[in-house]
């Protein structure tokens, strides 16, 4: 995937409070994404600014009728097979 992609992708993480790692295109169509998260929880030790974050977790990420899907796979490099 080029880095403008992944910098994109980062991007729009960041807004959300995530760290995108790796960014994979996938067989099919979409992408995977390797991906640190908040969960939302205001008791939770990734809230607040320098949080410890959640994962890494990858995800398959895919537009369908204009909008994106996501699905949440295993944490190994094995998800993407």
């Amino acid at each position: 995937m080029s880095t403008k992609t992944i910098d994109e992708a980062q991007e729009r993480a960041e807004k959300k409070g995530a760290e995108v790692l790796e960014v994979e295109p996938a067989r099919g169509g979409g992408s995977y994404v390797l991906q640190k998260l908040k969960c939302g929880k205001p008791s939770c030790r990734c809230a607040g600014p320098g949080g410890e974050l959640h994962g890494p977790h990858w995800y398959h990420n895919w537009k369908m009728d204009r909008k994106t899907k996501r699905i949440k796979q295993c944490s190994t490099i094995d998800a993407k097979s």
